[in-house]
This record gives structure tokens, sequence and C-alpha cells, in this order.
């Protein structure tokens, strides 16, 4: 009695166990999965020298292990050889050796991939022959920057994923009350009832007129992929600079504030006064020169008859030698003048300035958020 007792407890304690056992290994075994796949498909798939099936072919419960597997296919033969650790496992085997294959998926989808500048298709680009080595590839999509790579091409299956980046970016201007114009690379933009436009991304220069402003405010800006950017006008503070730049070069603050015209004028007749006066110089000199000679013929002269006429030559000397002085403080004069009127121009119209700022804003509820991602997955 205490026998068949005793063996009832020891079946109760461990057949449970070797039951669960059991079935924890068949659990784990049923998630073994080899799918073995060949291009082109329908070849005949053996493991370890026996037959197993046609490509494509999924086999489950499979042992762990170290395996041969070679797909045959019109005389063609192709082998691998694993080492098979368990979970899923996929097997790509290509039976020509003159070409890789390539999958590609983008988001958006049914974007144009081009190889090596022939159109392949649209994505989701499936199981497409690409030549060995290198190969350019290209996708276009329309409103998207186009994305290329140059890649690798080995015997082999390609799986790309591709993120694209929408070509346009929005720009809101802070406060519109007081533009009456608004260009972007010499064109004029409209804003929509957001005070939002949306402009290419690159380098792009803004134009901003204003209705109470005396000159368009500009700025270059780079517009980077998912970044929206703010616009704040700020104008009518004052400003030494284009005042200092007219004092060191007369017209020169005129000119870098958008008046160039007038800030040739005035530098143009500085200059033009200032040939005029060295021209007045050089005369001056001259008949001076002149002067000293019959100053000194009079000086010697012999008789009261010959000083007479020598003295009426001499004073005729010191004339033009007195005109061309006041030629010459005439030009230094007009030269004051012209400066002093640069300086009085630049103080009333040029010292007041203004800008534009320009604030970036990450953007995170794009559809296409996120870094541009391209993923490269191999099978062999």
């Amino acid at each position: 009695m205490l026998k068949k007792l005793f063996f009832m407890i020891i079946l109760f304690c461990f057949v449970p166990i070797l039951t669960f056992s059991q079935d924890s290994l068949s659990t784990i075994k049923s998630n073994n999965i080899l799918v073995i796949e060949s291009m082109p498909p329908g070849a005949m798939v053996c493991i370890d020298d026996k037959e197993c099936g046609i490509t494509p072919l999924t086999l489950s419960s499979y042992d762990e292990g170290k395996y041969k597997i070679s797909v045959t296919l019109d005389d063609k033969t192709k082998e691998s050889y694993i080492d098979y650790g368990g979970g899923t496992k996929e097997l790509f085997l290509i039976l020509d050796d003159n070409y890789g294959v390539i999958n590609i998926t983008s988001i958006p989808a049914n974007a144009k991939v081009f190889i090596n500048g022939e159109l392949y298709g649209r994505t989701p680009l499936k199981n497409s022959k690409v030549p060995l080595g290198k190969n350019n590839l290209k996708l276009v999509k329309e409103n998207f920057i186009d994305l290329e790579k140059n890649l690798s091409i080995k015997n082999m299956k390609h799986d790309l994923f591709w993120n694209m980046d929408y070509k346009y970016r929005q720009l809101r201007f802070v406060e519109t009350e007081n533009i009456s114009q608004i260009m972007m690379d010499g064109k004029e933009v409209t804003l929509d009832s957001f005070n939002v436009f949306q402009a290419e991304v690159g380098e792009r220069n803004i134009e901003v007129r204003l209705k109470n402003f005396y000159k368009p405010l500009g700025e270059k800006i780079d517009i980077q992929t998912k970044t929206d950017y703010d616009i704040k006008i700020d104008y009518n503070y004052f400003t030494y600079r284009n005042v200092a730049m007219s004092a060191i070069v007369p017209g020169l603050g005129q000119f870098v504030d958008d008046s160039k015209l007038k800030g040739l004028l005035y530098f143009s007749a500085l200059i033009g006064t200032s040939v005029l006066y060295f021209d007045f110089d050089k005369k001056y000199r001259d008949e001076l020169s002149v002067y000293n000679e019959a100053r000194k013929l009079y000086q010697k002269a012999g008789n009261e008859q010959e000083a007479v006429a020598l003295a009426k030559k001499m004073e005729e000397k010191l004339s033009q030698v007195n005109k061309q002085i006041d030629k010459k403080n005439l030009m230094i004069g007009i030269a004051l003048g012209i400066y002093l009127a640069n300086i009085i121009d630049a103080v009333l119209f040029h010292s007041t300035d203004g800008n534009l700022e320009i604030i970036p804003k990450i953007e995170n509820n794009d559809f296409n958020t996120g870094k541009v991602n391209v993923g490269l997955k191999l099978k062999f």
C-alpha cells in the first residue's frame, strides 16, 4: 500500500514537469522558421542534399544547427552555408552571377526610381535586377527633394528604405501692418490669411518694402528642410554706420544705403572739385613762376622808363597769380560745401536703418518628421 502511494506521489510531481518541458520545446521549435527565396523563383531547395520544396519556401519547426542549403533551376545551382540559431531566418539566393536584386521603399510612396539615369519604376520597387558594381540610385517625386545615393551592388538582395523631405517650407511674417510688397528672388510673394507664404528649400533672397520707410529691407536665408521660419521687421532705429561711412568717403554712406545715384553724385562732385583745385594750383605755380621772373627783371631795371614798364608787367602777372589763388580758394569752399552737404544728408536721411530678423522653428508635426533615413539591408 505504501509503495503504491509513493509511486502515485512521484507520478503526480514529475509528469506535469515533463509535459510542460515538452510543450515549451514544441513552442520554441514552432517559432523556428526558415524562409528561402530565389531569383528566379521556382528553384528546387535542398537542405544537406535533401530535397525540401520549391522557392519561395517557408519551413517551420526547424532545429538549430549548421546547414548546407542549395537551390537549383535549369542546371544552375547556388549554395549557401548557414549557422541557424533559431527564430526567423530569411535566405535569398540569385542563380545568375551577373546581377544583384534591389528592393526600394520610400516615404511617401510612388516616387520614380532612376538607376544610372534609367527609369526602373516607382516605389515600392520589388526585386529589380541591377548590374553588379557601382550604381547611381535616384528617387524623384513632385514637391519633394530628390534623393540620390551611390550604391555598390553585389550578387545578393539589397533592401533600401528611403525617407524623402518635402521641398517647401513655411515663412510667416509676425506683423504685416506696414508692408507694401514682399519679393523673393526677384518675384512678388502673396501672403495667405495667416501671413504665411511657402519657399523652396535652399538659399533665398527676401526683400520687403514698407509704406513708411525710405528703402527696402533685404535678407538672405538658407531655408532648411523640416524648419519653418518667423520673420520680424525692425526699422527706424538710429545708426552711426552710414554717417561714419560718408564722413570717411563722401557719398559712401548713401551708396550702401540704397541711394546709389546720390552717393555717386556726392563722390563725383568732390572728385571733380579736387581735380579743378589741382589744375588751378598748377596754373598758380606757373603764374607765380612768371611773376617771380618779372620781379627779378624789375629789380634789375637800368633806368626809370624800363622800371615803369617792368612794374606794369609785374602787376599783370601778380593779377594772374591772385586769380588762380581765388580759383583755388573757390574750389576749397565748394569741396567743403559738398562734404558738409554730404554729412548733413547722411544725418538727415541715412541715419535710420532696419532689418529682417528670421527665426527658425523646427517642425515636429510634419508627416515626414525625423531625420532623412536611408537604410540598407542585405540578404545573402
